[in-house]
C-alpha cells in the first residue's frame, strides 16, 4: 500500500481530456487538501487509501470505517459492475473516457442512502502505481 506522504508528493497527472490541467493544476494533494469538498482516494487495486474530513460528514464514513476498503462500497450495488469493467480497462490499457470530467452519479452513504453527486476523479501515476482521486459533490436538487 502507498503512504500518505509518498502520495501527497506526487503531480503526475493523467489527463484524457480536453482541460488543460496545466493551468487548472489538479493534483491528488490538492484535493486532499480541499476541506469543503468531499475527497476519497485509492489505490490501484481500488482499495481505499484516504478520505478527507468532508468526505466523513457528507456521506457518514469515519477513516476507519472505509480506509483499507473496496472503494465499491460507495457504490451503488446496479454500478459495481460497470465500475469494475472500466477500472480493469484503465488498469489494461491506460485510456479513460470519466477521468477529469465531470459526471453526475449516485454515492452511498454509511446509512445506505445513496446521495446524488457530482464525481470529478483524477489520476496520478506514483513509483509505478496508479492512485485515483475523486471528489464528489453532493447535489442538493435531485432533480439535476
Amino acid at each position: 500500500m502507498l503512504s500518505y506522504r509518498r502520495l501527497i508528493n506526487s503531480s503526475n497527472i493523467v489527463s484524457n481530456s480536453p482541460i488543460d490541467l496545466e493551468n487548472q493544476m489538479l493534483s491528488i494533494k490538492s484535493l486532499q487538501e480541499d476541506k469543503e469538498t468531499p475527497v476519497i482516494i485509492t489505490d490501484d487495486q481500488g482499495i481505499v487509501i484516504s478520505i478527507n474530513p468532508a468526505f466523513e460528514s457528507v456521506f457518514g464514513w469515519s477513516w476507519t470505517d472505509i480506509v483499507g476498503q473496496p472503494m465499491t462500497l460507495i457504490l451503488p450495488a446496479y454500478f459495481k459492475d460497470s465500475h469494475t469493467l472500466g477500472f480493469s480497462r484503465f488498469k489494461t490499457t491506460g485510456n479513460s473516457t470519466i477521468l477529469n470530467h465531470p459526471l453526475l452519479l449516485k454515492a452511498v452513504t454509511k446509512d445506505n442512502r445513496e446521495i446524488d453527486s457530482e464525481h470529478y476523479i483524477i489520476a496520478e501515476k506514483i513509483d509505478g502505481h496508479w492512485v485515483f482521486a475523486a471528489t464528489l459533490r453532493p447535489i442538493l436538487d435531485s432533480t439535476v
